[in-house]
């Protein structure tokens, strides 16, 4: 398997879809959302658009749960995968893309939800901090994720970590009440972007 290529593969597409947004939206800013693995592209893509002096063009990033740990993620669906990955040394968890970006005012939205036996936000603080303790609060990992953010830069930052009742696969919400609350929340957000940027 090469992870290198399959994931410069996954980066590339979203450079060209963020290069068709921005041809297709004229003068309009564009906002970025990235959920798990869609998060880590997310990432890179803003990354890109750093590169590019393009930051101008966006109104903010929403990052979602952004994966860490591929591994786990793997070993949730079927156990014996995570240690099939392990012992054939195939380590799908290298994502750098928060180590490459630069310091920024773009408003970004950092959100995860979690249950009594969930460490989604765990892989939230392990994406930006590097460390995947799975012996910490909630409070203690929004503190880190906050501090990491102000010592590289990146002002305008919004730390989420909900603890909601119930979740079902791949982190979806099942409750319609907490799902309704994560999509206001959202819509809080793009809000304030839009009128600060109006």
């Amino acid at each position: 398997m090469d992870r290198l290529r399959c994931q410069k593969s996954i980066f590339k597409d979203g450079e060209n879809i963020f290069n068709y947004v921005l041809n297709e939206s004229k003068n309009k800013k564009i906002i970025i959302y990235g959920y798990s693995l869609g998060g880590q592209v997310a990432m890179h893509v803003w990354r890109y658009i750093q590169e590019n002096n393009l930051e101008y063009k966006l109104a903010g990033v929403i990052l979602h749960s952004p994966l860490n740990n591929f591994n786990k993620v793997a070993g949730k669906i079927f156990k014996p995968l995570e240690y099939l990955l392990n012992l054939m040394l195939i380590n799908l968890n290298k994502f750098q893309e928060f180590k490459k970006l630069k310091a920024t005012k773009v408003p970004s939205y950092w959100y995860s939800g979690y249950t009594e036996d969930s460490s989604e936000f765990v892989d939230l603080k392990t994406t930006i901090y590097g460390d995947p303790d799975y012996n910490i609060s909630k409070e203690e990992a929004t503190e880190i994720i906050i501090n990491k953010l102000k010592e590289k830069g990146i002002e305008n930052a919004h730390v989420v970590i909900k603890k909601i009742s119930h979740m079902e696969g791949n982190s979806i919400i099942s409750d319609k009440k907490e799902a309704q609350y994560e999509i206001n929340e959202f819509k809080k957000f793009i809000k304030k972007i839009e009128d600060d940027n109006s």
